[in-house]
């Protein structure tokens, strides 16, 4: 989900060596935008495409120039960049073949490329198709809990790598939905319901980050945009009104974070 794909960005711009990525099986969903690129000048547009993919064509590489440029200027917003994998459906509002985005490509004027991204696919990082590769692992720096399957952690393949790999690395955890995904109820109604990675991690004494933080802190980081030098104050501010609406929604075996109170 956008939590998950926000956390593989932030982690790659932080400069972490590998990502490793997770999730549930989903329904095929593709993400459009729209990149513009000013070929007036008669620059190279620098990416490698294949023309075997029916009427549409398929980026293979970003190589430089005028695409890396566009993407240099989104780096903020890395959905916006083209990547290796993307479909071009349409340039200047035309498709139909192969041969007319070709063409189009080909044309020395400013260019809206639409193209297509499967909902999903890393924008950084390798994607796990099965937990087991946890067991190799010798450290873990970070790991981010994003939305969890439909299903729950446990329906991932290997998911009983999980909640050890917590314990034996004790990484640092972030947690980025509130509220958090409650315990998995099992099959059988006499079993105790299996811990949840963050009460697994808080178990591991790892150093945790919860979600209502990062409410907190992007919070605090936008009022600081909008009303410059508000600091403390603007702080105390957002800490009372989150606290209000923690008090006021409950998750039972959680308190509001201490950094709401300092």
């Amino acid at each position: 989900g956008a939590a998950g794909r926000a956390a593989r960005a932030a982690l790659r711009e932080l400069g972490f060596g590998r990502i490793l990525s997770a999730a549930g099986p989903e329904p095929d969903r593709f993400f459009n935008f729209v990149v513009t690129i000013d070929k007036t000048s008669g620059g190279k547009l620098g990416i490698d495409i294949s023309h075997d993919n029916k009427d549409t064509l398929r980026v293979e590489r970003v190589t430089g120039d005028l695409v890396a440029t566009w993407n240099a200027a989104h780096r903020s917003d890395p959905e916006l960049c083209m990547t290796a994998g993307d479909t071009i459906s349409a340039v200047n509002g035309r498709s139909g073949s192969v041969a007319v985005l070709v063409g189009e490509l080909n044309s020395d004027r400013v260019l809206q490329i639409e193209v297509s991204r499967l909902s999903g696919t890393d924008i950084a990082g390798e994607n796990l198709d099965d937990l087991v590769a946890l067991a190799a692992l010798n450290s873990l720096d970070v790991l981010v809990l994003a939305e969890p399957p439909e299903q729950g952690f446990s329906s991932l393949t290997g998911a009983q790598w999980l909640l050890p790999t917590i314990t034996r690395l004790q990484p640092v955890v972030v947690e980025m939905v509130w509220p958090p995904p409650p315990r998995e109820q099992p099959a059988d109604p006499s079993a105790v319901a299996k811990s949840t990675p963050f009460e697994v991690a808080r178990q591991a004494e790892c150093n945790v980050v919860e979600a209502p933080e990062l409410i907190f802190e992007r919070a605090c980081m936008c009022l600081d945009l909008w009303f410059p030098g508000s600091g403390s104050k603007a702080r105390r501010f957002v800490a009372q009104g989150l606290l209000r609406e923690l008090s006021q929604r409950p998750v039972p075996g959680r308190e509001p974070p201490g950094l709401l109170f300092d």
